[in-house]
Parts: structure tokens; sequence; C-alpha cells
């Protein structure tokens, strides 16, 4: 068993020759394997196994899709189901009782009260306007009266004349 050892020595500092690789390979497949080795006969049982695989076939060129044909089918169906959902929120039936304030955070669908609640702020409104333009009006009548005092200069050069 010395022997088996050093080739197993060998086999993963990779330094093994393909004769000795295949004689430890028949050595794990026979069912007459020492103790001590028993934890490598999984090690060779898969690469047994990987062997047996074949490779996948590669890829036609001329059948395969391109990326770029397969985002714009993709972005069609996208597109297709938005605009399913689009109509369907469209048609749907929309509440009967439209009119309605929300005051404070709550909906209010009382349309008297709505309308009397906005009379009143819109009442409150223009009563801040009005007394806030008050002191403009004053400015403004003040500039209307200064309007001669600006002709004077123009008075000074006739009589100069």
């Amino acid at each position: 068993m010395k022997e088996i050892d050093d080739l197993l020595n060998k086999y993963f500092e990779g330094k093994t020759t393909l004769e000795e690789e295949n004689y430890l390979k028949s050595y794990f497949r026979n069912e007459e394997i020492q103790p001590e080795h028993e934890v490598y006969k999984t090690l060779f049982h898969v690469f047994d196994e990987k062997a047996k695989e074949k490779i996948p076939q590669p890829v036609d060129e001329k059948n395969a899709q391109p990326n770029v044909k397969r985002f714009w089918k993709l972005t069609a169906v996208i597109a297709g189901i938005a605009a399913a959902f689009l109509m369907i929120i469209w048609v749907m039936p929309i509440e009967k009782n439209q009119d309605f304030a929300i005051v404070n955070g709550e909906k209010i669908e009382n349309t008297q009260f709505a309308q009397n609640y906005a009379l009143e702020k819109l009442n409150h409104v223009s009563y801040k306007l009005e007394t806030n333009l008050k002191p403009l009006e004053a400015i403004a009548t003040v500039k209307s009266r200064m309007e001669p005092v600006k002709k004077i200069p123009e008075i000074k050069k006739e009589w100069k004349k």
C-alpha cells in the first residue's frame, strides 16, 4: 500500500504520468480499497462521473436571437400590458359623488357645507387683501397729487424764455 500512498502524493503534487493516474483510477474503482484510502474514493468517483459527461453543443449563431431583438420584444410586451392596465383604470366607473372638500385632513361630502366653508375662506382672504392694500391706495393718491410738481421744471423753462 506504500505504492498507492506514494502515487497519491505524486498525484496531488501534479507529478504523475497518465499511466499512474489510470492505475489510481482503476484502484479506486475496485471494491477492495484500504480503509485509509476510503476518503479519496469519492474524489476519484466524481472524476469518473465528470469524464462521462458530454460537453454541450455550441449554440448555432444563425438561430440564436440577438439580445437587441429580445429587448425590443420584451419592451413591446411590457408596453402592451401597461396600456391595457391604463385602459382598465380609465374605463372604470367613477364615484357618483364627486363633490367633496378636504378640511383639516377630513373629507367632507356635504356640498352645502363645503361651499359655505369655501365662501367663508374667500371672504377672509378678500378682507386681508383689502386691509393690506389701503396703504397702497394712499401712495396712489400722493402720486396723483404730485403730478403738478413734476411740471414745475417745464414752467420755469417757459418763463425764462
